[in-house]
């Protein structure tokens, strides 16, 4: 601004009590400044010019709860908190008309289950709605009336006991179970493959890709009304770690692929359902990691998983011979 200024920041050493010399480096209020002049040497900008800078910038400092127009067409931009860690979801925009809301802990590479990663097309819809008719909750959103909104994971919970109307499969020795509970907390694990299935039509799926829940669940006869482990992969969402695109997705018409690198939010990494008829059906799960919730080995036999879908549709098998079942793995077949 082709000012001269002495005096900006003052000095201070001071001796901790180890005796060591400590140096503090403060700035000054610009009422106390030793010399100021104005109109010094040529600036790219005037005094005035800077001090309207200087407020605007002020006045546009989120971390002071201001709330200044954003570039980009995201409508919840610098508005919106992740449901799961409380941290803020910042707009990642890939081209024109396509952007992402990341929550930060996501998008740094931080573990923290939950924390996922939507389409801003797939919200800013919903959000328009309450922001015009008043503080209100729809199951996956809430705006508190002041500007705020906080995103809420939806989640199907597992039935207390298994379900009775389940589909199972019709011939025996096909399909299996891999629960692993390590010493080490990031090396749970959980893989099922139902197969050789009872009938089943690609509608019976639901639509996982917007709307459908998906809950792997897990029984034995401990007689606690709990499954034992249960954990969810929740319908929609942006999934991906360096190239991003939709958690789940259609396999053609025969069913669909759940796909998520990161493990969120409750370590289920892959899913695929295919529909046909008796015998062709099938379905896998594969979780690993430290998201995926523990379960207290060894089981009271028999155990039951089921794959139950917020629609209402199920796929289970029961084990009762297992191969293995100690203190850190249950392996079976059916």
């Amino acid at each position: 601004a082709g000012a001269y200024v002495h005096g900006r920041h003052v000095t201070r050493k001071t001796v901790d009590a180890a005796g060591n010399v400590r140096t503090v480096t403060a700035e000054v209020p610009r009422a106390q400044w030793k010399v100021l002049i104005k109109d010094h040497h040529p600036g790219y900008v005037t005094w005035a010019e800077y001090l309207a800078i200087e407020a605007r910038l002020s006045a546009n400092w989120t971390a002071s709860g201001a709330r200044p127009a954003r570039e980009g067409s995201a409508l919840c931009q610098g508005i919106i908190y992740c449901g799961s860690c409380g941290g803020p979801m910042v707009a990642n925009y890939q081209g024109a008309d396509r952007a992402n809301y990341e929550c930060h802990s996501r998008r740094d590479g931080k573990k923290a289950p939950g924390c996922r990663g939507i389409a801003t097309a797939a919200l800013d819809d919903a959000v328009a709605r309450p922001l015009t008719s008043g503080p209100q909750v729809n199951g996956s959103l809430s705006y508190d009336g002041k500007g705020t909104i906080a995103v809420f994971r939806h989640r199907v919970v597992c039935s207390a006991a298994p379900q009775a109307a389940c589909r199972r499969p019709i011939r025996s020795g096909k399909g299996s179970i891999h629960l692993a509970n390590l010493p080490a907390d990031d090396r749970n694990l959980i893989k099922w493959k139902w197969r050789a299935g009872a009938a089943t039509s690609f509608a019976a799926f639901g639509n996982p890709t917007t709307t459908t829940d998906y809950a792997i669940c897990v029984y034995d006869a401990s007689n606690i009304a709990a499954a034992a482990q249960s954990a969810l992969a929740p319908a929609g969402g942006i999934c991906g770690v360096t190239l991003f695109g939709p958690c789940w997705k259609t396999d053609g018409t025969r069913g669909f692929r759940y796909n998520d690198k990161r493990e969120t939010p409750d370590g289920i990494m892959q899913i695929s359902l295919h529909a046909g008829d008796d015998g062709r059906a099938r379905a896998t799960v594969f979780g690993s990691y430290g998201s995926l919730p523990p379960v207290a080995l060894p089981f009271a036999l028999p155990v039951t998983v089921q794959l139950q879908a917020s629609n209402g549709e199920c796929w289970g098998t029961e084990y009762t011979t297992p191969r293995v079942n100690d203190g850190v793995n249950f392996i079976a077949r059916d």
